[in-house]
């Protein structure tokens, strides 16, 4: 066969979800910041894998091109593309208390991050079935793009509790006009502040990818099996 193995690193959709309450608080003189300490905590969502097995080449290309990720070295072909969703889901809670005429003084109480990928999908061409040396080879390959991902996100969860913590601290209270804007305007505060340190991680894991999709490695997949 002319070309081979293109297997694109894991091509990504991007969720944010957010969610926050608002909690009333005896009322107070001053808008300054209470005593307890914030809850934080994050955790990684390392995510489910699955393997599918009943699209074409054609149909490769159209959710490569649906979803993005690299394309592979010219010559060779997609026979195999994983996808999968990062997640950032933020859930909060704040503290509200009567200060100055109409306005309220806002505290974040609690503050819960999962961080991650839900599921990752592994599409093989049809025509390599489940029990044949090609079908395996790919899905080995699309595998350690996965692990790769796992591995990244493991690394980079800590730091993003540190910069949560952090703006936490730095965040303090805040004054707003309606009980309504409270938990919203913490919550986009905070959700600024890890921004940076997501876009670092999706820099890396790009990074440790391409590392893995070459010429070479290419190659050395396709050494393994006759049927290509």
């Amino acid at each position: 066969m002319g070309g081979t193995l293109a297997v694109a690193g894991v091509a990504l959709a991007f969720v944010l979800a957010l969610g926050a309450a608002a909690r009333p608080a005896a009322a107070a003189p001053a808008c300054a910041a209470d005593a307890g300490a914030v809850q934080v905590s994050v955790r990684a969502e390392p995510g489910r894998v699955s393997v599918r097995n009943g699209h074409g080449g054609r149909d490769l290309q159209r959710l490569q091109r649906k979803y993005g990720g690299a394309r592979g070295a010219p010559g060779w072909h997609l026979l195999g593309l994983t996808v999968a969703e990062f997640r950032l889901d933020m859930r909060t809670t704040v503290t509200v208390r009567p200060f100055r005429g109409d306005w309220y003084c806002v505290r974040a109480a609690t503050v819960d991050v999962t961080v991650g990928y839900p599921d990752f999908v592994v599409y093989v061409d049809r025509k390599y079935r489940p029990d044949t040396c090609e079908h395996r080879a790919v899905v080995d390959h699309e595998q350690a793009h996965i692990a790769i991902y796992r591995s990244i996100l493991a690394r980079f969860a800590p730091w993003v509790r540190d910069r949560l913590v952090d703006a936490v601290r730095r965040l303090g209270p805040v004054v707003v006009a309606s009980r309504a804007q409270a938990a919203t305007l913490v919550q986009d505060r905070l959700s600024e502040k890890i921004t940076p340190i997501l876009d670092k991680l999706h820099q890396a894991t790009e990074a440790a990818n391409d590392r893995i999709d070459t010429r070479d490695i290419y190659r050395t997949i396709t050494g393994q099996c006759r049927n290509w």
